[in-house]
C-alpha cells in the first residue's frame, strides 16, 4: 500500500510541476527561463563575451536544448549563399549594362533626327551607363526582384533593345544620337515592363526615375506605342538572341 501511495503522489507531483517528464517535452516556462539565463550573458547585441556553456547532464538527458553563443558575426550557411549569390548577380548585371552601352554608343551620331518624338533639348548630365543601371535597379525595387539576369529590370532592358531595333525597321532613317537615347531606353523598357507583367508600374513612379514629368513620360509612351502601331509582342527566340548577344 504504502509504494502504490508514494507512487500516486510522485505522478501527481510530476504533472503539476512539468509536462516534459510525462510527455516528454520542454514546457514553454522553462524553455523561456533557459533563453532568459542565456541572454543574460549578454552585455551589448554588437560586444558579445562568451561565457561556458551551464547546460547540465540532466539537461542534456531531459532533451534540453542548450547552447553557447560564441561569436555573434555567425551567419548560417544559407544566409552566406544568399548574399553571394546576390553580389554575383549584381555584377553580372553590370556587366551585360557595361556591354550594352559600349555597343550602343557606337551606334550614337552627332545629328539630330530631324522629327524625333523622343528629342531633348540638352545632352543629359548622366551618362547612358548609369542611367540604365539607375532604371534596373529601382524597376527591381518596384517588383521587389534581386539584381539578377532574370530579374524584370535586366528583362525590361533586353526587351528594350529589341523595341528599339524594330523601331529603327519601321522608321529606317531613325537614328540614336544622344538627344534620344536616354528617353528611348526609359520609355521602352516602361512598356516592356507592362506588356509582360501582371502588376503594372506607375508611370508616377516611372517618371520620378527617369527624371521627366509625368506628362512628358505619357506623351513618349503614346508616341512610341503609335509608331510601333502596339505591336510589342516579343517571341522567345528573338529575345533569346538579344540575351546572348551582350551576356
Amino acid at each position: 500500500m504504502r509504494k502504490n501511495t508514494l507512487f500516486r503522489k510522485s505522478r501527481k507531483r510530476t504533472s503539476r510541476s512539468s509536462t516534459k517528464v510525462v510527455t516528454g517535452k520542454i514546457s514553454p516556462g522553462h524553455g523561456l527561463k533557459k533563453l532568459a539565463e542565456l541572454l543574460s550573458h549578454w552585455q551589448s547585441p554588437f560586444k558579445f563575451i562568451p561565457h561556458e556553456d551551464h547546460s547540465t547532464e540532466e539537461d542534456e538527458q531531459n532533451g534540453e536544448l542548450t547552447t553557447c553563443i560564441s561569436n555573434p558575426n555567425f551567419v548560417p550557411a544559407m544566409a552566406k549563399v544568399d548574399e553571394e549569390a546576390k553580389a554575383r548577380g549584381k555584377e553580372e548585371c553590370r556587366l551585360i549594362i557595361d556591354s550594352v552601352t559600349d555597343s550602343i554608343m557606337q551606334k550614337i551620331v552627332e545629328t539630330k533626327n530631324p522629327e524625333d518624338a523622343f528629342d531633348y533639348d540638352k545632352v543629359p548630365v548622366v551618362s547612358l551607363n548609369e542611367y540604365l543601371y539607375r532604371c534596373i535597379k529601382y524597376m527591381n525595387h518596384w517588383y521587389k526582384d534581386e539584381p539578377n539576369v532574370k530579374s524584370t529590370g535586366m528583362r525590361s532592358l533586353f526587351l528594350s533593345l529589341v523595341y528599339i531595333q524594330h523601331l529603327q525597321k519601321v522608321l529606317p532613317g531613325f537614328q540614336l544620337n544622344e538627344f534620344n537615347i536616354h528617353r528611348l531606353f526609359l520609355i521602352t523598357m516602361l512598356i516592356g515592363a507592362k506588356f509582360t507583367e501582371d502588376k503594372p508600374i506607375s508611370n508616377k513612379y516611372w517618371a520620378k526615375v527617369g527624371g521627366i514629368c509625368v506628362d512628358q513620360l505619357n506623351q513618349l509612351e503614346s508616341a512610341f506605342c503609335s509608331i510601333s502601331e502596339f505591336k510589342l509582342y516579343v517571341g522567345d527566340d528573338e529575345l533569346d538572341r538579344v540575351y546572348d548577344e551582350y551576356h
